[in-house]
């Protein structure tokens, strides 16, 4: 292969007479990792970890030429002048014609002459040049990449509707013999449950004729309903199994027909590509007697779908951003709508968010007062309490942020463990609420209600535990309470997790801009136009925006926008590389 390597520093092309590089000398330096210690019990060895890298050195040798030292030496003093510089670009080019150039973003240069009598003779310098540089290397031309929830076209396939008995059975245990002891009317089966469900309890399973192909629709919906002998208080998740595999619960969807017997839609992310057996668990349930109660357990079908479930509105959602790039890349994110204010907007970001994941509450929690389309949940409850009872598998483990809308103060979060439906340890209890944001254009503050562990106790890995998070006002006086959504947002001590709370208004765009070399700052600006020419800062205003970091490869980034319906959401910036850009 036939090489014709390119090197331009600033306003220089080190590659085109008078300059010249030693291809044989200097290197790209390495990106150093920042290390610390993590406080273990660990006898031997110890845990570290990293979430900051220091700047690389790139180093070259550079051969100024000319007809005489004279000429070598203006020459060598345009070099001196661009290593000077504060801030500068060096961009490396392979030179085989197809791979992409390297920027790298350097400080002031070290810049050191090797003099001899021979080198004086022959009218030729040599200097060795130390850059400093950000650590990752950067792509020359910006990209720009929208945010998509689900597959671009939608797919739904039923898998089942339950109009006939055959592929269907009862099983009274994971693994265990399969049975014809279970009913089928119209369109649901069903089977009947004794008090003091546990997951030994018997469940539907279906086996279709064929394998389904889940590989393009992961997302398993299973609508049902369930029948008690008294009333439930509240359904705390049904575990569900592919081929054996427990699927993650993604939330329970509830109908505005539905009281405590339904119907209801749990969803599941099935990693199993194709299946051959579905064990469909009937859900835990409480009751104001505490119990488990007895009764029958129905289901209507089951779909797949490439469509991941959103919560409530699409005034919330999850979305997937695709960044080019193998390393952290800082970048500009933006929230628009074409047509509405956003209102009141939150983002999160984490490493541990999925698209299958989702920091509000609201699905683990039934009964609302009354559907509300406007409202960010969709629903609304006229009470001075709420309780959600969430599976641990669906919180992350550590500290939570505990944010809610609605539209009065002086609330209080409290947590507790639950093992099979009943309370275990103490209960914990936060902080009162404070405004993180002021009342939108529909009269709703956001509030924080503080930092608290979930769980609120020790559970291993798998553990089928659920943990109920309560908010309520200590002074139940006065009218009810509107609540819209509650959320808790993981924060874990490495800092990877960001929440930015910001009072947009009327306005249809936010930017939140990452820290940048010419800016060592993170920046938020708000206003109408695509170019922010009319855009402005939000620092007084009532907003608690953070900096948000994205790797290569797929992004989650969770939106709140209050008074705009399906918000975009996009990302732009240079992509990051170890050392050498794909694109």
């Amino acid at each position: 292969m036939s090489l014709s390597p390119r090197i331009t520093f600033g306003d220089l092309d080190l590659t085109a007479y008078p300059f010249s590089i030693l291809i044989d000398e200097g290197d790209d330096g390495v990106a150093v990792n920042v290390y610390q210690d993590m406080i273990s019990a660990l006898r031997d060895g110890r845990i570290v970890t990293s979430n900051t890298t220091d700047n690389r050195e790139v180093t070259r040798t550079v051969m100024v030429e000319g007809s005489d030292l004279r000429d070598v030496d203006e020459s060598a003093a345009l070099l001196a002048r661009e290593c000077e510089k504060s801030r500068n670009i060096l961009t490396l080019d392979p030179g085989d014609g197809y791979a992409a150039s390297a920027v790298y973003e350097t400080f002031r240069a070290q810049i050191v002459e090797r003099r001899s009598r021979a080198m004086d003779e022959a009218a030729v310098r040599l200097f060795d040049i130390t850059w400093p540089a950000l650590p990752f290397a950067r792509s020359v031309e910006p990209f720009t990449a929208a945010g998509v929830t689900s597959g671009a076209v939608p797919t739904t396939v039923t898998i089942n509707d339950a109009t006939a008995r055959t592929g269907w059975h009862q099983q009274d245990r994971p693994g265990g013999a399969l049975t014809d002891a279970f009913d089928q009317s119209g369109s649901e089966v069903s089977i009947g449950i004794l008090r003091g469900y546990t997951s030994e309890s018997p469940a539907l399973v279906y086996r279709p004729a064929t394998p389904v192909d889940m590989s393009d629709t992961p997302f398993l919906t299973v609508r049902w309903r369930f029948n008690p002998e008294m009333g439930v208080y509240s359904y705390y998740g049904s575990q569900s199994r592919a081929d054996g595999t427990i699927m993650p619960n993604l939330g329970l969807k509830q109908f505005p027909e539905s009281q405590w017997n339904g119907p209801f839609e749990t969803t599941y992310l099935c990693s199993d590509t194709s299946v051959t057996e579905f064990r469909l668990e009937p859900p835990a349930a409480s009751t104001y007697q505490g119990a488990s109660p007895s009764g029958t357990f129905y289901i209507d079908k089951i779909v797949r779908s490439n469509q991941a479930p959103f919560t409530g509105t699409l005034r919330q959602k999850s979305v997937t951003i695709d960044v080019p790039g193998s390393a952290r890349t800082p970048a500009s994110l933006e929230v628009s709508h074409a047509t509405s204010g956003l209102g009141n907007v939150l983002v999160y970001t984490s490493p541990t968010l999925s698209l299958t994941s989702s920091p509000a509450l609201s699905p683990y929690t039934q009964s609302s007062t009354a559907d509300e389309p406007a409202y960010v949940s969709g629903r609304r409850w006229n009470a001075a309490s709420r309780t959600f009872v969430v599976p641990v598998s669906a919180l992350g483990r550590g500290p939570h942020q505990i944010v809610m809308r609605a539209d009065e103060a002086n609330w209080v979060v409290s947590a507790a463990l639950l093992v099979d439906g009943f309370a275990v340890g103490t209960t914990v209890v936060g902080r009162a609420s404070s405004v993180l944001l002021a009342a939108d254009s529909a009269g709703m503050p956001i509030y924080s209600l503080g930092s608290m562990t979930l769980p609120p106790h020790e559970v291993p890995e798998g553990s089928s535990a659920t943990v109920q998070i309560s908010v309520q006002r200590p002074d139940l006086s006065g009218s009810d309470p509107r609540v819209d959504e509650v959320w808790a947002f993981p924060m874990p001590d490495d800092g990877t997790a960001h929440l930015s709370a910001i009072a947009v208004g009327t306005r249809k765009r936010v930017w939140l801009d990452a820290p940048t070399v010419d800016r060592p700052n993170p920046a938020c600006y708000v206003g109408n136009a695509v170019d922010r020419t009319d855009s402005f800062g939000v620092d007084g205003a009532l907003s608690n925006w953070d900096e948000h970091y994205f790797t290569g490869g797929s992004n989650q980034v969770f939106v709140v926008t209050s008074t705009a319906l399906d918000a975009q959401v996009e990302l732009e910036g240079h992509a990051r590389w170890l050392t050498h850009p794909a694109a």
